[in-house]
């Protein structure tokens, strides 16, 4: 819809209403002009400003403190402040809205000016990637540990040692090492360890972790090394 308090949008209703008036019939403005005129009239009322974010601070909540310049009508230009509570579990293309804190549009009391709207930017991390509720890291697995893991555990044959991976929150857990072989890329899901998840504002647990091993190989073999594996593993055809 068009808003007669912006000016711009004033102008250009002003002259389309003086053109159709010139001609002769009943004056028509078509759905893509009011389009247009919806779509400049919402650029102008708001403006977007990026907020970088960490996965630590979607994870854990933080409060940012922002400044933005906005635009007086008088000329000047000031800083306005803006301190924002980030809440555990927001994503990237969240947005935080202040009404009425941007550049004045229109004096009065009360004024008129645009909206302020962050919109959260979500850091590549080193560790972790993100996908949707979830968390996905890379832990990885010597080949030998990998190919020699027991099927399942025994008296003479224990399970291997758990490996430990440090959270977003700075916790500690233990993560198991699967029972057999180990292929290349095979995932262990731990449960509710992944990202806050929110609903209607509300959260409601969290995502899961999904571990993704990484198979390391040896630089390389001696050659009665490379025929002793090769001779294990033809038996095992």
């Amino acid at each position: 819809m068009v808003s007669l308090l912006d000016p711009t949008s004033w102008l250009i209703f002003s002259t389309l209403n003086r053109t159709s008036q010139a001609g002769k019939g009943t004056s028509f403005v078509s759905n893509q002009c009011l389009n247009d005129f919806s779509t400049r009239s919402s650029t102008l009322q708001e403006i977007i400003r990026p907020l970088p974010l960490s996965l630590e601070d979607l994870y854990c909540g933080t409060t940012k403190s922002v400044g933005v310049l906005r635009k007086l009508l008088s000329g000047r230009t000031e800083e306005k402040a803006f301190q924002i509570q980030v809440v555990p579990g927001w994503k990237q293309g969240t947005k935080i809205r202040f009404p009425n804190a941007g550049d004045e549009i229109q004096s009065g009391v009360p004024g008129i000016a645009q909206e302020v709207v962050f919109e959260v930017e979500e850091k590549v991390h080193p560790k972790f990637k993100r996908v949707g509720h979830d968390l996905y890291v890379n832990l990885r697995i010597p080949l030998v540990d990998a190919l020699t893991n027991p099927p399942c555990p025994t008296i003479t044959d224990p399970s291997p040692l758990p490996q430990t991976i440090r959270t977003l929150d700075s916790r500690v857990i233990s993560i198991p090492v699967p029972y057999g072989v180990i292929k290349p890329g095979q995932t262990t899901r731990i449960p509710d360890e992944g990202m806050p998840r929110r609903v209607n504002g509300a959260r409601v647990g969290k995502g899961d972790l999904i571990i993704k091993w990484f198979v390391v190989y040896p630089a390389e073999l001696g050659l009665e090394q490379r025929k002793e594996l090769a001779k294990i593993l033809r038996e095992r055809k």
